[in-house]
């Protein structure tokens, strides 16, 4: 094995240098801005930087060798030429969905009547009061509000019409990841593996809590698996894919709904059709009328239905987080390069209370002291400001930005959701007008608990286990080995789920919720690893 090491590729060395070098500066970066609060270069930490560079690429090369051995042993065993017949692709997609189903449904009766967390409640009052805005997805808060007020018991009793909310999208994750763990099989044909990612997917503390949460993210991420899956059936057997005419309108209608259910997710959309149209050798003639026909449904969606429902315009500070946080960070700084001019620009721009209780790990505050008014009628002058303080204050402007984000890279990351006075993984408790009363009392006392424990939040081992970052690396480690292999379903569906994990460095926050989708992606790499090219099924 060793000797295999320096037998690797020329592409391979410099994908794993890559790899390892950007996984080394996350590692200093996240450590000096999460403990220190600034970052700064040092002979200590160019060592560190370097010890880590070294000895991650080593692994990523021995990994890499691994893998090649697996793959080898099931080419000369023909294991990659067997096909799985639809039936039995069916029947692993029953027996899928009827597990995950039970193991939900247990979840379900812990947590009753779900969590109703974060933006529920505001998107409940919107659609009470017809102040309806795209600030969250127009048919999400439509479908939430209809399910509540059609099944609620009275005005302040609202659990049954949550608890309905929270079996349908119960019902839809588990018919989407049903299909993805049938692919799953189909790709591996091992049986072992397709257990393990179905009590995975059915079990994990951090997928349960999404599952059972009342939040877009929670559809989004069934929606966003379903589409990663067809995606890559679609580049790695496209003859075999568009000659079933369920799966292509199944791949546009998971597009389009991931894409509404989740807004940012229309800046990375373009990224996997132009990788899919460029991957594909036939049949592309049919991809573009797939895809133009999905972009005429989001388009309609846009112009019928969310005017049918919005009153209410967005003024657009959610796309203003980072750099308002730069900002409010130049300002609050010994350092800070200020002249009277720009200051008083900023103070304009942000009230000076959100401007002084800048948190370096979360944007809402000062988010929501912009005034947007200000910004539009002088956005030359406040844009002309901002790329003077930017340009005098370098240093401090990357600061504010990996502040902000690095709980989706850095793998120690402390989490920066707030609740009940203190950091928290996620929401388990009672949400008003929510009120939680669990049928499994037990169950729900063990999510309580581990939801804050050192387990989760602070232990340097075991909270490796639910890290955001933790997830993002082990996606770029096989992103990495599917380019060197050319595997290009997984290049094309992988491009596409890194173009959406970038999308959410521009957001208020880094929040576990964001990234589920990459947990929930774990069963896919073997599927990488052991699948050949062409993944049919007869």
């Amino acid at each position: 094995m060793v000797s295999r090491i320096f037998k690797a590729s020329r592409k391979r060395f410099i994908i794993v240098s890559v790899i390892s070098f950007l996984f080394a500066a996350s590692c200093i970066l996240g450590y000096q801005i999460e403990t220190l609060g600034h970052i700064f270069f040092s002979f200590k930490s160019i060592l560190f930087f370097g010890v880590i560079f070294i000895l991650f690429g080593i692994f990523l090369l021995f990994l890499y060798g691994l893998f090649d051995n697996r793959t080898l042993k099931e080419e000369l065993s023909g294991s990659t030429e067997k096909k799985v017949s639809k039936y039995r692709f069916l029947l692993f997609f029953a027996i899928s969905f009827v597990v995950l189903m039970i193991f939900y449904g247990i979840w379900f009766l812990a947590l009753y009547p779900g969590l109703f967390i974060f933006d529920a409640e505001w998107q409940l009052s919107m659609f009470r009061e017809g102040t309806i805005s795209e600030h969250h997805p127009v048919l999400h808060t439509v479908l939430l509000g209809n399910l509540i007020e059609r099944f609620k018991s009275d005005e302040w009793h609202i659990n049954r019409g949550i608890a309905a909310y929270t079996i349908l999208q119960i019902l839809i994750t588990a018919g989407c990841f049903s299909y993805f763990l049938a692919f799953v099989f189909k790709s591996t044909r091992k049986v072992l593996i397709y257990i393990l990612s179905l009590l995975f997917l059915g079990a994990f503390p951090t997928i349960v809590l999404q599952v059972i949460s009342v939040t877009k993210d929670s559809l989004f991420m069934a929606f966003l698996i379903l589409t990663v899956t067809l995606s890559i059936e679609m580049v790695n057997d496209t003859g075999a894919f568009f000659k079933t005419p369920g799966k292509p309108f199944l791949w546009g209608l998971s597009l389009v709904l991931s894409t509404i259910f989740r807004n940012n997710c229309v800046y990375a959309v373009p990224f996997l059709l132009v990788m899919i149209f460029v991957l594909i050798k036939e049949k592309r003639k049919i991809f573009l009328i797939v895809t133009i026909g999905s972009i005429a449904v989001f388009v309609l969606y846009k112009v019928l239905f969310v005017p049918a429902f919005a009153t209410e315009e967005v003024d657009g500070r959610e796309m203003f987080p980072i750099p308002a946080q730069q900002l409010a960070r130049v300002y609050n700084s010994e350092n800070g390069n200020l002249n009277s001019d720009e200051i008083e620009v900023i103070e304009k721009l942000i009230r000076k209370d959100a401007l002084e209780g800048y948190v370096p790990e979360i944007a809402d505050t000062v988010k929501q002291g912009l005034n947007m008014d200000y910004f539009h009628e002088n956005k030359q002058e406040v844009i002309s400001v901002y790329l003077s303080v930017m340009r005098k204050n370098p240093v401090l402007a990357i600061e504010a930005f990996l502040a902000e984000s690095h709980g989706f890279w850095y793998v120690e990351s402390e989490l920066t959701m707030y609740w009940n006075g203190g950091k928290a993984y996620w929401v388990v408790g009672e949400y008003p007008p929510a009120v939680m009363h669990s049928k499994i009392p037990f169950l729900y006392e063990f999510l309580y608990r581990l939801n804050n424990s050192d387990y989760v939040m602070r232990n340097p081992v075991t909270s490796l286990f639910f890290a955001p970052g933790v997830y993002f690396w082990i996606f770029a480690v096989f992103f990495g080995y599917a380019l060197e292999k050319r595997k290009k379903g997984f290049i094309a569906a992988f491009v596409f789920v890194f173009a959406l994990w970038l999308t959410y460095h521009l957001g208020p926050v880094a929040l576990v919720r964001y990234t589920t989708y990459l947990y929930a992606m774990i069963p896919i790499y073997p599927a990488l690893v052991l699948a050949g090219q062409r993944i049919e099924a007869e």
